[in-house]
């Protein structure tokens, strides 16, 4: 999904079947105890919410409704 706002793109979500990867870590599909640890690998951090997590640097968000990562939203609405 693309949110746009007039004359640009403020929003993109990515869904499975999508691979989403950052520095080389996959975001989609995996659990967040997995991919803090994997984040952490390549120097990145995790700041987990009620909704999954965010990854700060790169204003990332995961959205995580149950166990493992089913959205990735970049940009910020």
């Amino acid at each position: 999904m693309v949110t746009y706002a007039e004359d640009r793109v403020i929003v993109l979500e990515l869904v499975e079947p999508s691979s989403v990867f950052l520095q080389g870590v996959q975001l989609l599909g995996e659990t967040l105890d997995a991919l803090e640890s994997r984040l952490a690998d390549v120097g990145l951090h995790l700041d987990r919410d009620d909704m999954g997590g965010v990854i700060p640097e790169y204003e990332v968000g995961l959205y995580v409704p149950y166990d493992f990562v089913e959205g990735v939203q970049l940009g910020n609405a």
